[in-house]
C-alpha cells in the first residue's frame, strides 16, 4: 500500500504529548513512520481533551485491529473449509 499521504496523520501507534511552546497550549501527535505534527489548542484544558480523545482514538483503533489480527486465521480456515466442502 505505500505510504500515508502527507495531509492524514495515523492514530495507530502515535504518542500525543503535551508541547510547551511559548503562550500558544500545542500539543505533539508523534508516529515512528510519519512526520511529527504539533497543534494547538485554545487552552490548558482543550488542549487535556485533544490528547485524551486522540490517544483514546489510537487505542482503540489498535484493540480492534488486534481482534481483526486474532479473528483473520480462524475466519481464513472457516472460508477454505467451506470451499472444500463445495469442491471449489
Amino acid at each position: 500500500p505505500g505510504a500515508p499521504p502527507d495531509d492524514v496523520a495515523l492514530l495507530v501507534g502515535c504518542e500525543v504529548e503535551a508541547a510547551d511552546d511559548g503562550d500558544r497550549f500545542a500539543f505533539r501527535v508523534a508516529h515512528a513512520h510519519q512526520r511529527t505534527r504539533v497543534l494547538a489548542a485554545r487552552n490548558k484544558d482543550t488542549r487535556r481533551q485533544w490528547a485524551s480523545t486522540l490517544s483514546g482514538a489510537a487505542r482503540t483503533h489498535a484493540a480492534k485491529a488486534r481482534e481483526q489480527d486474532l479473528a483473520a486465521p480462524a475466519a481464513r480456515r472457516r472460508l477454505l473449509a467451506a470451499e472444500r466442502r463445495r469442491g471449489a
